[in-house]
C-alpha cells in the first residue's frame, strides 16, 4: 500500500488527487473572499481544475466551513 494515491474519478474522464482536493478546499474556504462571486471560475483559473472538480472542490469547502458532512 506504500506510495498509493488515492482519486477521484469525474464523468469528464478527469481524475485528481483526493489530497490535492481537500487541500483546494481547504484553501477556499480560508480565502472565500478573494473569489469574489466567481468562484467556479477562480478555482478552474488558479488550479486548472474542469467543472465538475471546481464544484466538488466548493461543496468540500462549504462542508468545512459550515460544518455539514457530505
Amino acid at each position: 500500500m506504500k506510495d498509493q494515491c488515492v482519486t477521484v474519478e469525474f464523468p469528464t474522464g478527469n481524475r485528481i488527487n483526493e489530497e490535492l482536493l481537500a487541500e483546494i478546499s481547504a484553501w477556499l474556504s480560508e480565502n472565500r473572499d478573494q473569489c469574489g462571486v466567481r468562484i467556479i471560475p477562480t478555482l478552474k483559473e488558479k488550479f486548472g481544475l474542469g467543472n465538475l472538480e471546481a464544484i466538488e472542490a466548493a461543496k468540500r469547502a462549504h462542508a468545512l466551513q459550515y460544518g455539514r458532512a457530505l
